[in-house]
């Protein structure tokens, strides 16, 4: 989703937040409605300061973006759309950058414990994009492509789950969900108890240098707030359950009960000269490896 619009004004050379809430939603409504002429737009605010309440006259010229009342200054006005994306091309090279402004999943069940699936905190009111990921490619005549450089760049976000919306989402997910029997389960904690660096000396005994070439990776530190409730109604039938499913429900979430704002993060992520397929797995196993431990 976009951003609201910000509106500032300049004072002695500093960008700041109108005085009033009035002013900016003023400000909003003329540039939003006057679409015949933006010139020496004049109005009346009724502006209410705690239990006084004053009559100010507003004069504002929105072609030139300047204000003449009630002080003269400058304006500006900025507002994020909820997705930009940004492509460059020339004979060998290739650039791209997006960014995702804001992200949100609901939870819409009848008896939701939170509202709120997924979003970004927005601590201090930030502005910036929740996702910003650029890429830079090179290609040549008769030679492999090669990513001279990638990046990922994700604000903090809340994670908040309970058992009936785990539940609702497995019943939506199913039919493109992997079968995984309970032996691959006991293998993969397996996998999971096994000191990091003995995992990387096997993996680079198996794996192929495969795909592209990646010159320079770099993917900032990702945390997330993560809550967790074993409460809210199961809808439908579950008696043919994933074996995984089970064991989150029923294990994990009756070890756990109330998890609220856990904080878990992922440390940043640096790589350089690496195929695409051992980066994939390497940044899978950086991340696994440290939530598990968390």
């Amino acid at each position: 989703m976009a951003s609201a619009a910000k509106w500032e004004l300049e004072v002695d050379g500093i960008w700041k937040v109108p005085p009033s809430l009035e002013l900016t939603a003023w400000l909003e409504d003329q540039y939003l409605h006057n679409n015949n002429s933006k010139v020496n737009l004049k109005g009346s605010l009724q502006i209410k300061k705690k239990k006084l309440t004053k009559t100010i006259k507003a004069e504002v010229d929105l072609e030139k973006m300047y204000m003449t009342k009630p002080f003269g200054c400058r304006l500006r006005r900025t507002k994020r759309p909820g997705v930009w994306l940004h492509v460059r091309r020339s004979i060998h090279y290739a650039y791209a950058s997006a960014q995702l402004h804001r992200i949100q999943l609901d939870n819409q069940l009848p008896d939701a414990v939170f509202p709120a699936v997924f979003y970004p905190s927005n601590e201090f009111g930030a502005v910036q994009p929740s996702i910003s990921a650029c890429i830079m490619f090179h290609s040549a005549v008769g030679q492999l492509h090669t990513i001279k450089h990638m990046s990922i760049v994700a604000q903090e976000f809340y994670l908040k789950l309970d058992k009936g919306f785990v539940s609702a989402m497995y019943d939506v997910l199913n039919p493109i969900l992997p079968n995984i029997s309970s032996g691959s389960i006991h293998s993969e904690l397996k996998k999971l108890k096994m000191p990091i660096t003995f995992k990387a000396m096997k993996q680079n005994q198996k794996e192929t240098d495969d795909g592209p070439e990646v010159e320079r990776v770099c993917i900032a530190g990702l945390r997330v707030k993560f809550s967790f409730s074993p409460r809210g109604s199961v809808y439908g039938n579950h008696t043919r359950q994933n074996d995984i499913l089970d064991w989150f429900l029923t294990s994990l979430g009756a070890t756990l009960t109330e998890m609220k704002n856990v904080s878990i993060s992922i440390g940043h992520y640096e790589r350089q000269s690496i195929s695409w397929d051992r980066l994939t797995v390497d940044f899978m196993d950086h991340a696994k490896y440290q939530i598990v431990q968390q």
